[in-house]
């Protein structure tokens, strides 16, 4: 083997070594969603999805507290974000913070007022807190704007929601059978059950 070869051989061999041990630090840190989060908030520190997104990833493998550190820093980043209020909301209704989890929902509701699953989670909140009839008119809302986008998986949790609040938590029971009603009349060509039990 000439001079030449050997050294193309040498370059080739190191070429594929670097891409070995880039291969494999890849995979580490797509082993999981958490890993993946992790580096991509190493990499932009200042960037609230990424900790949002973080905090998704850490809540859903049980890791609440993390879960909950990651979200507050994606807030301290971008306290304007629905998506961070909406789950600064849901996390304080787990820890069973009622006035933050309304303050976090209704903000996130104020910036982006089509979103259907803070609109039900805020409907949940003021229905524990006795308000009726505001919890009716956003279970009422969510279920529109879900109908309006064809969003069939989304409009069968909101009625399910609905369904679920209704029965435990709405009186007088005229007002849910009245909201029952337009529910009823707004999901009947959606191929949604609704279960008025």
């Amino acid at each position: 083997m000439d001079r030449a070869t050997k050294v193309f051989l040498l370059i080739i061999t190191i070429i594929i070594i670097i891409f070995a041990g880039l291969s494999i630090r890849r995979n580490k840190v797509y082993a999981t969603d958490v890993t993946f989060w992790i580096d991509v908030t190493e990499k932009s520190p200042f960037r609230a999805r990424c900790w949002n997104n973080l905090g998704t990833s850490l809540y859903m493998e049980g890791n609440e507290t993390l879960a909950f550190e990651a979200y507050k820093r994606a807030y301290e980043l971008n306290p304007d974000d629905p998506e961070v209020n909406n789950n600064m909301g849901y996390y304080c209704f787990e820890n069973n913070d009622i006035l933050g989890a309304e303050r976090h929902l209704r903000k996130a509701c104020e910036i982006d007022n089509q979103n259907t699953n803070t609109m039900s989670n805020l409907a949940v909140i003021i229905a524990l807190k006795g308000d009726s009839h505001e919890s009716m008119e956003l279970f009422l809302k969510a279920i529109k704007t879900a109908a309006y986008n064809n969003d069939t998986f989304s409009l069968k949790f909101h009625v399910d929601s609905f369904n679920m609040v209704v029965n435990e938590l709405i009186q007088p029971h005229s007002l849910a059978e009245e909201y029952r009603n337009k529910i009823l009349e707004i999901i009947k060509d959606k191929g949604v059950k609704h279960d008025s039990q």
